[in-house]
């Protein structure tokens, strides 16, 4: 991932991953223990 004010992360966050697909990854930021995902076609990135 890349810095992304909409979903509130930036580089050092950590989290874990809870979910990752072709489409999509789902992560759970351990500083606020939110919930993020992001959706974009991901195999051709």
């Amino acid at each position: 991932m890349r810095n992304d004010n909409g979903l509130k992360v930036k580089k050092g966050i950590l989290g874990t991953i809870l979910e990752i697909d072709r489409h999509k990854i789902k992560a759970k930021l351990d500083q606020t223990e939110e919930t993020v995902s992001t959706s974009r076609d991901l195999e051709s990135s």
